[in-house]
């Protein structure tokens, strides 16, 4: 399925919340459309996301990141984003990469609407699906139009802003960064594809059609218009850094090391630093001890999304379990990480997920 198309209500009894019905697959033709449909709905002032994917049949690696990088940003905001309705193909590639730790997940949206109303508690029992009603609108406060969502994301629905809250000073959010223009050669004797240099990394790519690129070198999105006019976007967030490591002293070292510069940069002092490097390295020790018996060929993967204000660091392996009731397991991560959490993982094994706030 070559677009997207979303459909946006208001939920009525949820200040600043949307119910956010998307269809077709998120991709690399996809994934530039898709988040930027959402970045407009927080700029129309939701803060609040309750994502129904059952229309969502594949999302690429890429599509995931954007998702990570969308919850981080509503969060980061106040707010939140939740999923329901996963389709079945999507829930495995969640299950296999371990995801279901950083998504909040139920299984339709009067449970996500609880979770919201909860604070963050756990879900009530399972109810029966309810339309939000047809409640009259809030007349919208003055502001400049929406804009259009992106070509490549489909139809859409417009969404009805949320009621206009008290008049307080706030600081607008920043700007877009404003693409990056250029323009595309026709190839001689090749009729119909053009010719496009990388903004980012200069690499010469052979284009045959319009529509939205990821360019395989750098992973820069661009997209391609029918008169041969490019535009390049620049990233809006750093992307989640994924990496498979083995059993080693060295890409346990390694990591810790490389965490500790993540760190640095944000804004942690040395202390921090110190107390974040010994909690990845504790980490790695007990997967390797507990859940593979220190056979060094075998592997583990980790994610890495950092924001200005924090860094969240998630652990997925396939071996067993690691018992922690009674045991002094995970002592250094606990005390060190604002937030731990460990779980089996559905496929066997285990999910370690944990942050940090500067």
């Amino acid at each position: 399925m070559a677009e997207l198309t979303f459909d946006i209500e208001r939920i009525p009894s949820l200040e600043k919340a949307a119910l956010v019905k998307v269809t077709g697959a998120i991709d690399t033709k996809t994934v530039v459309g898709f988040q930027d449909r959402l970045d407009e709905l927080q700029k129309e002032g939701y803060l609040k996301f309750i994502l129904d994917m059952e229309g969502i049949k594949y999302v690429n690696s890429t599509g995931l990141g954007a998702l990570v990088n969308v919850a981080d940003n509503l969060e980061t905001s106040g707010g939140g984003m939740v999923l329901v309705k996963i389709h079945p193909k999507v829930k495995v590639v969640f299950d296999m990469l371990g995801l279901n730790a950083f998504f909040k997940i139920y299984k339709n949206e009067q449970e996500a609407l609880d979770h919201f109303k909860g604070k963050g508690a756990p879900a009530q029992a399972a109810a029966p699906a309810k339309a939000w009603g047809a409640t009259a609108p809030t007349p919208p406060p003055k502001s400049a139009p929406a804009r259009a969502p992106a070509s490549s994301a489909g139809p859409t629905r417009a969404a009805t802003p949320p009621p206009a809250a008290p008049a307080r000073a706030e600081t607008p959010p920043p700007a877009a960064p404003a693409p990056i223009q250029a323009k595309s050669q026709p190839i001689a004797g090749d009729p119909g594809a053009f010719s496009v240099v990388c903004a980012q990394c200069n690499v010469n790519l052979t284009l045959r059609k319009p529509g939205s690129y990821k360019c395989p070198r750098c992973s820069s999105f661009f997209r391609l218009a029918k008169d041969g006019l490019v535009q390049f976007f620049k990233r809006k967030s750093a992307p989640v850094l994924k990496m498979t490591l083995a059993c080693t002293d060295e890409c346990r070292e390694g990591l810790a090391e490389f965490l500790g510069v993540i760190a640095r940069r944000i804004g942690f002092e040395d202390a921090a630093v110190r107390q974040l490097k010994t909690a990845v390295g504790e980490t790695c020790n007990e997967i390797v001890e507990k859940a593979y018996d220190n056979q060094p060929h075998l592997t583990y993967n980790v994610m890495i999304s950092a924001s200005s204000t924090n860094i969240k660091i998630q652990f997925a392996d396939y071996g067993k379990f690691i018992q922690t009731s009674g045991n002094s397991v995970f002592v250094a991560a606990k005390k060190a990480m604002d937030t731990f959490e460990h779980k089996k993982h559905p496929k066997g094994g285990n999910v370690i997920s944990m942050s940090k706030q500067v």
